[in-house]
């Protein structure tokens, strides 16, 4: 699905698109990536997905558990062998150096926690309270419930996408 917007928005709520796709944090990445081209610079993206079978696989899982930073992680890829499941953090990175990224993965194990590039809440209703705390009152705030389906951007779309 396309979607376009006239301009950036100050907040989105995303998600992976439900199971099967959110069953791994590795995963549910692509829902904050997706959500990434419709946000403000210095906005906020909010994930919800249930990752109940973890982080994802063991390459992915051990460069999460490093602890680097997200600026820490992109320097100690550069000019580095591509190794694999590295896009998914390099991806996340590109998106956390430009917003704030809040996280409800109720099945992601506490150890990761840390790792995330973002704050990771409790309960579905304190990460909606991140996400509006600070906003101003009118605010806009996107809300994308099948991230990696979705096509967001920002701009003028062309009657031939409009029709679609």
């Amino acid at each position: 699905m396309l979607e376009t917007l006239d301009k950036p928005v100050d907040a989105v709520i995303t998600t992976a698109a439900g199971y099967p796709l959110d069953l791994t944090f590795y995963q549910a990445v692509k829902g904050i990536t997706a959500a990434s081209h419709i946000v403000k610079p210095g906005g906020k993206i909010l994930l919800l997905a249930a990752c109940e079978e973890g982080a994802g696989g063991p390459e992915f899982s051990g460069m999460l558990a490093e602890g680097l930073s997200d600026q820490g992680f992109m320097k100690k890829i550069g000019g580095a062998p591509v190794t694999v499941d590295q896009w998914q953090l390099e991806k996340l990175a590109l998106v956390t150096t430009r917003a704030e990224v809040l996280y409800y993965v109720p099945g992601l194990p506490r150890g990761f926690h840390p790792a995330l590039w973002g704050k990771v809440c409790a309960t579905a209703e304190e990460a909606v309270k991140a996400l509006t705390e600070g906003l101003e009152r009118n605010s806009r705030i996107a809300v994308v419930p099948e991230g990696p389906y979705v096509l967001a951007q920002v701009g003028t779309a062309t009657p031939k996408e409009a029709a679609a």
